[in-house]
């Protein structure tokens, strides 16, 4: 699940109606090169709650840290269920991202 503060945050969350899931994020990354590419550019900050790594959400969380230029920070909280190992695979995958904004950040809680 992940909830997206900042600007455009409310346009988004009314176009894909508020917490985004699998489904919904798959349909945000083929919009993105349409109409909520703009909006999603100007996210500073960005919260990932229960995360669990799986394609349609990293693929997401990569295409925001490439394209967001004024991204400050990303919050993510992974599900409580994972292994540890699965955590640390999350963890690497996503540090490794290319990020367009110099100050964004990544914080797990």
């Amino acid at each position: 699940m992940v909830d997206i503060t900042g600007k455009s945050s409310e346009a988004i969350k009314r176009r894909y109606g508020g917490t985004l899931d699998a489904g919904r994020l798959r349909g945000m990354l083929h919009d993105a090169n349409n109409a909520s590419k703009h909006e999603l550019s100007r996210l500073a900050k960005v919260e990932v709650k229960r995360l669990k790594g799986t394609k349609h959400e990293t693929a997401f969380l990569e295409w925001l840290f490439s394209s967001s230029h004024a991204l400050e920070s990303m919050e993510i909280q992974l599900e409580g269920k994972l292994s540890a190992a699965e955590k640390v695979l999350i963890l690497t995958e996503l540090t490794g991202f290319r990020r367009a904004s110099t100050r964004a950040r990544i914080i797990v809680k």
